[in-house]
């Protein structure tokens, strides 16, 4: 508007003669100011509507991920929660042989060299001491939840994105190896110590991995609808509308969500609920919670424009503009530059070890292809930071990322 005015006020001091040039200004204080005002907020209001009719279909369901010591968490925190994992008391050597689960401050290709490997280690008891050999692996726990909340998104017919939990990559099952013959409860178990060095001081066992999923049951009662060709028990579950819900896939199996300001819809086929368990997906912020962070929160958020809402709705190109715009929209792709894209038939195994650096968040997720295999989408980038602990679980984040786009092609990962 300020530029309309400016235009007006030009024209007018190129007139010569005094009292056209005051009529024409008032002429133009008194009607044209008022209707380019008016313009402006009507086109301000159209923006706003098709901004509000074009939405980002994961906006409430953005997963943020922390790890902080134990001692340090906030309990009364209403924003990021400690993974809920089930664990389990057994006895070493009988039915289940892992020790422990560390948390390993290293970077991914020095923790990389560690798995696998039978490693010399000492057992501490309240009994006493053990010399045994272990081997060092992701925790499956922590794995088997990502899964798990995979399940839930697509029972509930929600888009899935890769969640961005590079901490994941570093908690670490100590594993008995099989031929060692030892039994005592994994309870009696006071510490575990590496001959590696290097493993004893980057080992953190107090560790806590935490994201914004609250788990909460909820009692509720079931009102019965007409649907197509069956009666439908529809459930209604009063929300925060500041924060995403799912239904946890249960002892129902067939369900649908609808999900309002002011709460949660269920409707199944099978039977009437009394009650339901809830995933919560939190977005307050965090601002008033206490917990100290052992390393920066993480997320998939993504940051929208018109046009990457445009793209989600209706699809891209496969160029590599397309693809960096795609990564532009995620807060970690600042730490990178995207150099290069080849598109190969195929990627033979020594060439893989050379020059792949990348894994996949989402290796849970089975893509049939017909007849032909895969070609490989081959994607170089550079880092601004090599020294960042989490730069390849980042990097392996973002190509996970192209992946669910890309799903015709094999999409890797190589920092140069």
């Amino acid at each position: 508007m300020d530029n309309d005015l400016d235009l007006y006020y030009s024209r007018i001091k190129e007139m010569t003669y005094f009292k056209e040039k005051e009529a024409l200004r008032e002429i133009l204080l008194d009607v044209f100011k008022n209707i380019t005002r008016q313009t402006h907020e009507m086109f301000d209001e159209l923006e706003q509507r098709i901004e509000a009719e074009v939405k980002d279909s994961s906006e409430k369901y953005y997963v943020y991920t922390a790890v902080g010591k134990r001692e340090n968490i906030d309990d009364l925190s209403k924003f990021l929660y400690e993974i809920a994992v089930v664990e389990e008391d057994s006895v070493i050597g009988e039915t289940e042989d892992i020790l422990s689960t560390i948390f390993l401050n290293l970077g991914y290709m020095e923790i990389s060299k560690y798995l696998g490997k039978p490693l010399n280690a000492v057992i501490d008891t309240g009994s006493g001491s053990y010399e045994v050999n272990v081997l060092l692996s992701y925790s499956g726990k922590y794995l088997n939840k990502i899964k798990w909340l995979y399940e839930q998104f697509i029972a509930n017919q929600k888009p899935w994105r890769t969640i961005n939990c590079p901490y994941v990559y570093k908690f670490l099952d100590v594993t008995l190896v099989k031929n060692e013959s030892i039994k005592l409860k994994k309870e009696n178990i006071t510490g575990i110590r590496f001959k590696d060095e290097k493993l004893n001081e980057n080992i953190h066992n107090d560790m806590v991995l935490l994201w914004n999923i609250e788990e909460i049951t909820e009692k509720v009662s079931s009102g019965t609808i007409a649907g197509v060709n069956e009666i439908l028990y529809r459930t209604k579950i009063p929300i925060n509308k500041e924060s995403g819900y799912l239904a946890v896939k249960g002892e129902i199996e067939r369900f649908y969500t609808i999900q309002s300001e002011e709460e949660l819809i269920v409707n199944t086929e099978e039977k009437e609920i009394n009650t339901i368990d809830l995933i919560r997906i939190s977005n307050t912020g965090g601002e008033k919670d206490n917990t100290k962070f052992f390393l920066p929160i993480q997320t998939n958020k993504r940051k929208l424009s018109h046009l990457d809402k445009q793209a989600d709705m209706y699809g891209g190109v496969n160029t590599q503009g397309e693809i960096e715009r795609r990564l532009k929209t995620y807060e970690v792709y600042k730490l990178f530059n995207l150099e290069q894209i080849e598109v190969l038939e195929d990627l033979n195994i020594e060439k893989s070890k050379e020059c792949i650096h990348t894994f996949d968040y989402n290796s849970f997720i089975t893509s049939h292809t017909f007849l032909k295999p895969k070609r490989v989408l081959h994607i170089k980038f550079t880092a601004k930071d090599k020294e960042d602990i989490l730069l390849y679980e980042k990097l392996s984040f973002l190509v996970s990322e192209l992946q669910l786009y890309y799903r015709e092609y094999r999409c890797v990962g190589e920092l140069i």
